[in-house]
């Protein structure tokens, strides 16, 4: 960033100048806030990949801008809404709160403005519970991060756990997502978090209204803050039966991001995760559990005697309650047969793990991290997989749903679940 040719920008008073990363901005003169953080002279903030923070002069300022883009607006972004709640939930002691929102509404600048101004009431426990969008911890997860000290970005908060989803998406795992958003909630309060603020996935319709319906039920926040121009009318009566509801309006000044746009930044967010990673080569035998997919769960057999009574070729074989895994050359698929005790047998291709997203878990911690499968030797067993996690005996190993390309972090496409 340091090469990259800055550009020094005059912001004047009760004037934002917003920036679009990847930046870096440092204040040579004045000051002025970032979603309710201050931010004095000399201070330095790294702007993510198409992320942008609105800096508010409160006094004539200078900013030295390293890339990115820049566009100034007249007043600020913050809606008089955000200041009015954030003062409401501290007015009336709530702890859990959860935002809802649809794509693009300025969830994650409320959510940064919001923990900045409850931070007078304690530290604030942050639920990053859109795991395609993931802010504290990489896509595919649900994570938590506490917030102890005036922040500009969400992105700044560190990890303090998570749990693995296996997918960004929460569609078909909604049992997942809402039993990860809890745990992650009441892990906020035992560490005493004396705010917890669980964001949500935009998905807002169709089986989005079931998914917030049971977050809500499960989480039971003290309040649920609705960012919407009075689209989410429905959603809002519904979720108005079990808790309160108050709605404030979106960031004044958004822009929206294409879906392409939305890749690359997970792209991004995977390749921080994988900060000096390297392939390792890791016993099965390791795992005291391994979970979210069949294979090294069951029994293993000789491939040979699969083999001969299925009359293919078949590299690895392993007997689960319900059915026989079989590694193959050829497309994956199912087979209705009567073999050694059970009526089923799973065909999986041999190259079939490759690029498969998995993350381990270890002692005091639900999520140590990523990592991608580079091959897989069934003859030991073992796995090759490209990962920074030192990984231990007695983790857990825990498959996903997606293949992320292991050089440029860019999503491969999602995989059935229990496939494999």
């Amino acid at each position: 960033m340091m090469s990259v040719p800055s550009i020094k920008v005059i912001v004047d008073k009760d004037t934002t100048l917003l920036v679009e990363g990847p930046s870096k901005v440092r204040i040579v003169e004045g000051s002025g806030e970032v979603f309710g953080a201050y931010l004095g002279e000399g201070v330095e903030v790294e702007v993510d990949l198409l992320k942008a923070i609105p800096f508010y002069a409160v006094e004539k300022s200078v900013l030295e801008v390293y890339g990115g883009k820049v566009w100034a607006y007249s007043g600020s972004t913050i809606p008089n809404s955000w200041r009015e709640v954030a003062e409401k939930i501290v007015r009336e002691g709530f702890t859990r709160i959860m935002v809802v929102g649809g794509v693009d509404v300025g969830k994650t600048g409320f959510i940064t403005f919001l923990a900045n101004k409850l931070l007078e009431e304690g530290k604030v426990g942050v639920v990053d519970a859109d795991t395609g969008q993931s802010i504290i911890g990489p896509p595919t997860t649900i994570g938590l991060g506490v917030v102890e000290k005036p922040i500009p970005l969400l992105s700044h908060v560190q990890l303090y756990d998570a749990l693995f989803i296996g997918l960004t998406s929460p569609a078909g795992l909604f049992h997942r997502s809402v039993t990860a958003t809890k745990l992650m909630a009441d892990l906020a309060e035992n560490i005493g978090c004396k705010k917890i603020i669980v964001d949500t996935t935009g998905w807002v319709s169709g089986e989005g209204r079931d998914l917030k319906i049971f977050k809500t039920l499960v989480l039971q926040p003290d309040l649920v803050v609705f960012i919407d121009r009075g689209e989410l009318k429905a959603l809002s009566k519904i979720l108005g039966n079990f808790t309160e509801i108050i709605h404030v309006e979106p960031a004044i000044t958004l822009r929206a991001r294409s879906r392409d746009e939305r890749r690359s930044i997970r792209s991004d967010l995977y390749s921080r995760f994988f900060k000096n990673a390297t392939e390792k080569e890791i016993p099965v035998e390791y795992f005291d559990s391994i979970l979210y997919a069949y294979t090294f769960t069951g029994e293993r057999v000789d491939p040979k005697e699969v083999s001969e009574k299925l009359g293919k070729q078949v590299y690895y074989a392993e007997l689960l309650d319900d059915r026989l895994l079989a590694v193959i050359d050829g497309i994956p698929g199912e087979d209705k047969i009567e073999i050694m005790g059970v009526n089923k047998v799973q065909y999986i291709p041999v190259n079939y793990y490759n690029h498969i997203l998995v993350a381990f878990q270890g002692e005091g911690k639900m999520f140590k991290g990523l990592g991608i499968i580079q091959d897989i030797d069934f003859q030991k067993p073992s796995i090759k997989v490209y990962t920074n996690v030192d990984v231990r005996k007695g983790d857990t190993l825990q498959w996903g749903y997606i293949r992320v390309n292991p050089e440029t972090f860019e999503e491969e496409g999602w995989i059935k679940p229990w496939s494999y």
